[in-house]
């Protein structure tokens, strides 16, 4: 499972930290509110929330996703992060923005 998390120029890669191929690259979450507070500035974003939620249905087993809001949804998601169980690829690859002025 791979998901993808866009804030500001930055694309997050949610993944499973036994699958992760390149170890070492996760992002660190000092502690649950480390990670509740990574997690909190995606609740703004629709795509965000809808992302956070794809990512905690593959996760879930046996209780209905559809019950739970948006903060329970993040709270869930940040004890996987601290717990190991999920891990997010520190950085990502930035997304490149092209303005263009017309005169």
């Amino acid at each position: 499972m791979k998901k993808f998390l866009l804030k500001g120029p930055h694309v997050y890669e949610i993944r499973n930290r036994r699958a992760n191929p390149y170890p070492g690259t996760e992002k660190e979450f000092l502690n649950y509110f480390d990670a509740l507070l990574f997690l909190r500035g995606f609740l703004l974003d629709r795509s965000g929330r809808t992302t956070l939620r794809e990512v905690l249905a593959g996760d879930l087993t046996g209780r209905s996703l559809a019950g739970l809001t948006d903060y329970e949804v993040i709270e869930q998601l940040a004890r996987r992060f601290v717990s190991g169980d999920l891990c997010v690829a520190a950085g990502g690859i930035p997304r490149v923005v092209c303005w263009w002025v017309t005169a």
